[in-house]
C-alpha cells in the first residue's frame, strides 16, 4: 500500500508491506509487533474522535512514529530489499534532520501512519457462506 504523508508541510511518499515489521526490526533492534500492539487503543479513531488524553498519548510515542515513518518512507524510495537491509539508525538521524520540528506529534500524522499500516494488512478474501 502507498500514501502520502504530509509532515509539516512536506508530502513523504510512503509505501508499507510485509517487510516493514522485519526492516523495522532489523534497523530499530524494537520489536515492530509490540510498538503496533501499544497503538491499538487508537485504531480506528480520527482525530475529532480522539480525547486529548488519547492526543497526549500519541504525542508521548512520537518517536516510534516517526521510526516507522522512515521505514515506510524508504521503502517507497528504495526498491531493492538488499539495498534497505542496509538502512541503519545513522540514516534515519539523517533523514530525520529534514524533517520540520514536531512533525511526528501531529495526530493526523500519526492517524495516517496507523492507517497505512492497518491498510496493508487488511484482507481482500471474502468469507464463503
Amino acid at each position: 500500500m502507498i500514501k502520502n504523508i504530509n509532515l509539516k508541510g512536506k508530502d513523504v511518499p510512503c509505501a508499507c508491506n510485509a517487510l516493514t515489521p522485519f526492516l523495522y526490526t532489523e534497523i530499530f533492534h524494537e520489536d515492530f509487533m509490540r510498538v503496533i500492539i501499544g497503538f491499538r487503543g487508537f485504531s480506528g479513531k480520527g482525530v475529532d474522535d480522539m480525547t486529548d488524553d488519547d492526543i497526549g498519548e500519541l504525542t508521548k510515542r512520537s518517536t516510534a512514529f516517526a521510526k516507522m515513518a522512515f521505514v515506510m518512507a524508504k521503502q517507497y524510495e528504495i526498491k531493492e530489499a538488499a539495498k534497505l537491509m542496509t538502512l541503519s539508525e545513522v540514516d534515519f538521524f539523517t533523514w530525520l534532520s529534514e524533517i520540520e520540528p514536531q512533525a511526528f506529534q501531529a495526530p493526523d500524522v500519526m492517524t495516517s501512519i496507523i492507517s497505512l499500516w492497518q491498510g496493508n494488512t487488511e484482507t481482500t478474501a471474502q468469507q464463503k457462506n
